[in-house]
């Protein structure tokens, strides 16, 4: 997991967009209080541009229990 702060200098982009990514659901986040935790493996697909915008996070990827 990484924060949104290095998620968005991996991104070049702004902690407030990245946490908008995870909230659509672009990115596997988690939230920890008011701080969003990125899941890197999502982060990476992202930045890579690896999946098509229908694969969906699995249960595991998304912190569910």
């Amino acid at each position: 997991m990484v924060t949104t702060g290095e998620a968005a200098r991996a991104l070049g982009c702004t902690r407030q967009w990245v946490a908008q990514l995870a909230r659509d659901g672009r990115l596997v986040g988690m939230r920890a209080g008011r701080t969003w935790l990125i899941n890197a493996d999502s982060l990476d697909r992202l930045r890579h541009g690896v999946g098509d915008a229908d694969d969906r996070p699995t249960d595991h990827e998304r912190g569910d229990r």
